[in-house]
């Protein structure tokens, strides 16, 4: 091992399990470690199974937890939210968040003040600057004392947040920043940059395609010289074919029918109850025979949301049908991802065998289509109360999912006779739309090449050159 004391230091967050699967288990980590020391800030610093896992002698585990909101917390949420202004943040406004916001949480009167306060306030674009620079000054100072004087005991070289959405993450960069450290951050999602505005700035930031590129530009105020675009560091194992199983083990491991074509149907946790019915519908299709082909249907619930899968008991030990019931959920991050090898590879050989992948409004659809997998939308109401209230298609309607449904890569299935048409479509030719899908990769996943976590890499050491 080199002289640790000629290393230079980096602070990384993992606020997530997700993030610890997404980058923990990806070359990003396997070459930083080698080059570094890093510091790892997470809750999961005191998680034997996180540490274990991860464990490596260049790299330390830091505690840090997720707090509360203070009052001048919300308010500059809400200034920083509101600020950009657009079709996600109108849609929640009027109609909440599905799963969350209770019927007295939303007011036609709130959402039309709103909306004649923000609109026009969010094309004065300096506005949100202003709100993050009083943001940096006067919120968060017991947070940022105490990430400050983390700095200056570990003396990093660069700080690395991998979530900067997050409002912790949001104390770690205003720390740095007045440690005049540089900070490297990645917003953790692809519809990050639409759904609020982040609350404070980095010097590099690092997103997945071009469209995260031109949202980051067009609603974070940031210019394009200081955006890295790498690809989806997760989807680099899409590329290791030694982590495709035979088909027989793949079948076996599931207890599937190997003869069979495959309906993969992945839920939505918490904000779609509609989940159980659209998989009772599928169940029904094969069992009244009304496919082309004699299919199965397999169930990956959203393992994010505690219980889900029990949305899907009545199902169990149904005629051509398997609920995906093995996770292991991990105890040091609120997600509770399972980040092991076995769980990735049976999501990868279960998206890998598909025949056709169905969800709603969901980010597998980017994996799906990264294996060139037809994708159905579900996009019509099965509770009638929904349609009237929060219908399934304003699910669609948000900016980032508008920019997939108007790919054409994907097809919504906007009534019971449209899905199964759709599915006997896709059953009878699989190739339909793949000019399309190849579109959507190029736009939003940018290469699928498994160097994403390499080019990340990249940015880090140019960054730390820079210093």
């Amino acid at each position: 091992m080199h002289n640790m004391n000629t290393r230079k230091t980096i602070i990384i967050t993992i606020i997530r399990g997700m993030m610890a699967r997404n980058l923990l288990k990806n070359d990003f980590y396997k070459i930083l470690r080698e080059k570094f020391n890093i510091v790892i800030l997470t809750p999961a610093a005191n998680d034997e199974r996180f540490v274990e896992e991860f464990a490596h002698p260049n790299v330390k585990f830091v505690y840090f937890e997720e707090r509360g909101h203070s009052l001048p917390d919300k308010i500059f949420v809400g200034l920083n939210k509101y600020l950009i202004y657009n079709k996600y943040i109108g849609l929640k406004l009027k109609h909440g968040i599905r799963g969350l916001s209770r019927p007295e949480d939303l007011s036609i009167f709130r959402y039309w003040l709103f909306k004649i306060i923000f609109k026009p306030l969010s094309k004065v674009r300096f506005l949100r600057d202003f709100v993050k620079l009083l943001d940096y000054l006067f919120v968060q100072r017991k947070d940022v004392k105490e990430f400050k004087e983390l700095i200056k005991k570990e003396n990093p070289s660069l700080v690395v947040s991998t979530s900067i959405m997050s409002d912790i993450e949001t104390a770690v960069i205003k720390a740095a920043k007045k440690m005049k450290v540089r900070v490297v951050g990645m917003p953790k999602s692809w519809d990050n940059p639409s759904r609020a505005g982040f609350r404070a700035k980095v010097d590099t930031l690092v997103v997945w395609s071009d469209f995260m590129a031109e949202q980051s530009e067009k609603f974070q105020n940031y210019k394009r010289k200081d955006i890295r675009v790498i690809g989806i560091p997760q989807f680099d194992y899409y590329t290791d074919k030694s982590r495709i199983w035979s088909k027989k083990k793949f079948c076996n491991e599931f207890g599937l029918d190997i003869n069979k074509p495959i309906i993969l149907f992945t839920s939505e946790g918490k904000a779609i109850p509609e989940d159980k019915e659209i998989a009772t519908i599928i169940h029904d299709f094969i069992d009244k025979n009304e496919l082309k082909k004699d299919c199965q249907l397999l169930i990956r619930p959203h393992f994010f949301y505690k219980d889900e899968e029990k949305k899907f008991t009545h199902l169990l030990g149904k005629k051509n049908v398997v609920v995906d019931l093995s996770n292991n959920p991990s105890a040091g991050f609120r997600d509770h991802a399972d980040y092991s090898w076995y769980h990735l590879e049976r999501f990868m050989n279960s998206l890998y065998y598909a025949d056709v992948v169905v969800n709603v409004a969901s980010t597998i659809a980017l994996d799906a289509i990264a294996l060139d997998k037809p994708v159905i939308h579900f996009a019509y109401d099965v509770y009638k109360e929904m349609e009237k209230s929060h219908s399934l298609k304003l699910c669609y309607a948000s900016d980032y999912n508008l920019e997939i449904v108007n790919s054409r890569a994907t097809k919504l299935a906007e009534s019971k006779e449209d899905f199964k048409n759709l599915l006997n479509r896709y059953l009878e030719n699989p190739e339909l739309e793949g000019v399309e899908r190849q579109g959507l990769r190029d736009r939003f996943c940018y290469k699928i090449d498994g160097n994403s976590g390499k080019r990340f890499t990249d940015v880090i050491i140019k960054a730390i050159e820079t210093v």
